[in-house]
């Protein structure tokens, strides 16, 4: 599947690049349908794929002086589509393995403390985390994504020695916090989990 361009495209393309407004909008009506139904028939969400075509146009808006760079807008349009849509794909799978990884710790949790509802647990978490260094923060969070130790330390392009260090760190660190909240055993999960 291809999206097709339409008449006086370069003209459009130049006017965006400079700035104006309107022909953004008319950018943006001329193709919107079809990368909406280009994105659909990937995602098969209409009201997801509404958002994500927002976004890949907002993105063109951003980076709109690189538009006199591109030779063919059509193929340059279908590659950025594709390529948000994946990411977008990729993103909901990664909250789902994070909901995931939340919910392996969570009934434990919840057996052992019954006065600490599952969002108040995550919340608690969550906390934590967001007051972690930044370096230790990203290891922790992409852990807890359930990606392993070599893929984070691809991903953030340092070392697996690092990545450990930076886990072991925010471990405790969270640990810490989460002390003062919750019981023994519920951190102890929390480790087990972290630890697999």
């Amino acid at each position: 599947m291809s999206l097709n361009s339409v008449p006086n495209e370069i003209f459009l393309l130049r006017k965006v690049a400079a700035g104006d407004e309107d022909a953004f909008s008319k950018l943006f009506e001329d193709y919107q349908q079809q990368v909406s139904g280009f994105v659909f028939s990937i995602i098969g969400s209409k009201e997801l794929s509404q958002e994500i075509v927002q976004d890949i146009f907002i993105k063109i808006w951003q980076k709109r002086e690189e538009l006199l760079e591109i030779q063919k807008f059509d193929a340059y349009l279908f590659v950025l589509s594709k390529n948000y849509t994946l990411n977008c794909i990729r993103k909901i799978q990664r909250e789902e393995k994070k909901a995931t990884a939340y919910n392996n710790i969570a009934p434990d949790v919840e057996q052992q403390q019954s006065d600490i509802e599952n969002d108040d647990y995550l919340d608690l978490i969550e906390k934590a985390t967001s007051a972690l260094p930044p370096q230790q923060q990203r290891v922790f969070r992409l852990r807890m994504e359930g990606l392993k130790n070599h893929e984070i330390a691809a991903q953030l392009k340092i070392s697996s020695d690092s990545v450990k260090k930076y886990q072991q760190l925010a471990l405790k660190s969270v640990t810490t916090f989460v002390k003062m909240h919750l019981s023994y055993l519920a951190l102890w999960v929390m480790m087990g989990f972290m630890q697999k």
